[in-house]
């Protein structure tokens, strides 16, 4: 609660001068200059120490004055209220510096005199004592009423501030949530918890503040001209540095070609007193990484994997762009889809419904939304630290405000794990019966849930027969999906992931029933539908496998060859079809 602890001494300042509580004030100024010090506020952290220490000592400087601090002489009071002393300073711009300028009375338009503007000013509170005391024998002075805040227009104000409030913490992150992790530090605002750099910072503020107060306090000690000397800044880490993201070089050229030149001229130098092999030499590689497997940064070779599904369509010929008329089931990958949506609303609760209702309007009565899993270790791992992905937990409420940019959030592992959770139990709620009507959803995560509309209300359940725990990749889990089905069907399935196709043609034959099965895959313009079955049939069972097995593979083949060079390879698959069938017979 050290937010709560930084608000306190505020309000303590402002007690202390409308209560004319001296020890008060004079017990939170060095707590103020404690966090002037740590946030880079120098002026406002060197004087704020002078001023504690003339305080201190002023009944030593300033014989008599302390009593009168001590009766709150150092704020005014202009009501009878208790909590209604005012600063000073504050008192004069208020009234009079405000009266001084006024055009009609005030003094600076009608004299330059030095001395008839001190004469005034001195008889400033006379004159307002005098004007005070014939108002009140007027009986023109308004009374202080206790009632005040008991008109309807101030409960009309404060019930507005009170629900403005309630918006407020709904919208954001309720920091009394029992669900969230007591280890986190969290920003109310987004919900998001902080590195634990940040959140050591945060946590101790207070310490640090007081330590450097100190280490200035000690070094004026030692020289006093050390006050008006600059005071270093120190490195501020709060929840505006925590979601900056550090770049990452990925061609460092300029280092790779110095580095060779270097090297060259070192085996140069070398064969001036060396019998050196040149050939045998650079039969190994000169670079860091093994350009047959990475780049000359160290990140893996990879290559487009539509070229594959792009070869096949080419090839074959197939009627591509013939749209099933109607199917039973439909099939999505649940992350591609969130990428598609369009006019995202502000609160997870807006997408959650948008979400939902784009699914359900498609045509088919059973839906299924496959989500990938995130396992640790997993094989992209590597592929996530390259991405410097957060691995915070991320905890996302109903009226809480998305992140302005959400399709930079979709690549964050965290927010999108707490993203699916918050859909699973977000709609099973009532007010998702509309959005889902006669149909009937699974959502497949962690673990496949049914939703279905009875009764007028949503049901929930666990289909264990559906649930693929073990698997990480949604293609993987649709393909489950598929081969689960137990009656005749036409399913299509929208993704993007062309592996999906190369996986299901190599596990047509484990089917549990007869599918007619179509793929559509691309977006706007290049969306088309791939007849799974019409591709099965002309490719055959071995040919199918062939590619299934070739895919799994496709890691080994890329770091070995170009992409030029796995076309190539395709072809002549293509080229030696018979022979390649029959040795697969044999």
């Amino acid at each position: 609660m050290i937010y709560i602890q930084l608000i306190r001494y505020y309000v303590n300042l402002s007690r202390s001068i409308r209560m004319g509580d001296f020890e008060m004030f004079k017990a939170v100024i060095p707590k103020m200059a404690n966090l002037f010090f740590i946030v880079n506020q120098p002026n406002y952290a060197r004087y704020c120490v002078k001023y504690v220490d003339n305080l201190n000592n002023v009944a030593d400087t300033h014989p008599g004055l302390e009593d009168d601090f001590n009766k709150g002489f150092f704020g005014v009071k202009r009501t009878d209220k208790p909590f209604s002393r005012v600063p000073i300073d504050l008192t004069l711009e208020q009234t009079t510096n405000a009266d001084a300028a006024k055009r009609l009375s005030g003094i600076s338009h009608f004299t330059n005199s030095i001395a008839a503007r001190q004469r005034w000013s001195k008889s400033h509170s006379i004159r307002a004592a005098l004007i005070s005391h014939v108002l009140d024998i007027c009986g023109l002075r308004y009374l202080q009423d206790v009632t005040a805040d008991l008109q309807p227009n101030r409960m009309k104000i404060y019930g507005k501030q009170l629900a403005d409030f309630v918006e407020v913490l709904e919208k954001n992150c309720n920091p009394f949530d029992p669900s969230l992790d007591s280890e986190n530090l969290y920003n109310i605002a987004t919900s998001k918890p902080v590195s634990p750099e940040v959140a050591d910072y945060l946590i101790s503020i207070e310490e640090n503040g007081e330590g450097l107060r100190n280490q200035f306090i000690n070094e004026c000690a030692e020289d006093e001209s050390r006050f008006d000397k600059p005071i270093k800044k120190n490195r501020v880490l709060n929840f505006t540095e925590a979601p900056k993201k550090k770049k990452l070089a990925l061609g460092n050229k300029v280092v790779e070609l110095r580095m060779q030149r270097d090297l060259f001229g070192r085996m140069l130098g070398i064969s001036l007193t060396h019998k050196v092999d040149i050939e045998k030499v650079l039969s190994f590689p000169l670079t860091p990484m093994p350009t047959s497997m990475c780049h000359p940064d160290g990140s893996i070779c990879k290559t487009d994997k539509a070229q594959l599904t792009k070869l096949m369509e080419k090839k074959l010929e197939i009627a591509i762009d013939q749209q099933p008329s109607s199917f039973d089931i439909n099939i999505v990958d649940g992350f591609f889809m969130l990428h598609l949506m369009k006019e995202i609303p502000q609160t997870f609760d807006g997408i959650a419904k948008k979400f939902l209702s784009a699914i359900s309007q498609m045509k088919s009565v059973r839906i299924d939304v496959i989500f990938d899993q995130y396992f640790s270790p997993s094989i992209k791992d590597f592929e996530r630290s390259r991405r410097e992905e957060s691995t915070i937990p991320v905890s996302i409420g109903p009226n809480q405000i998305r992140p302005h940019n959400f399709g930079a959030e979709l690549k964050n592992m965290e927010f999108k794990i707490a993203l699916v959770n918050f859909f699973i139990d977000h709609w099973d709620s009532e007010d998702m019966v509309p959005f889902i009507g006669n149909k009937i959803i699974y959502v497949s995560f962690n673990k496949c849930y049914s939703y279905k509309v009875l009764n007028n209300k949503v049901v929930r359940s666990i289909e264990e027969s559906l649930s693929c725990e073990e698997h990480e990749e949604a293609d993987s889990r649709i393909i489950y999906h598929i081969c689960q089905i137990d009656f005749d069907a036409d399913v299509v399935i929208r993704c993007s992931d062309s592996d999906i196709l190369i996986i299901l043609l190599g596990n047509m034959d484990h089917l549990n029933a007869f599918l007619k099965i179509w793929i559509n895959i691309g977006v706007g313009n290049h969306q088309r539908y791939v007849n799974v079955n019409e591709l099965y049939r002309i490719l055959g069972d071995s040919l199918s496998k062939l590619y299934h097995a070739s895919t799994q593979s496709r890691g080994a083949i890329t770091r070995q060859h170009s992409l030029e060079k796995v076309k190539l390879d395709l072809l002549k698959f293509w080229k030696n079809l018979k022979n390649i069938n029959q040795r697969l017979e044999t």
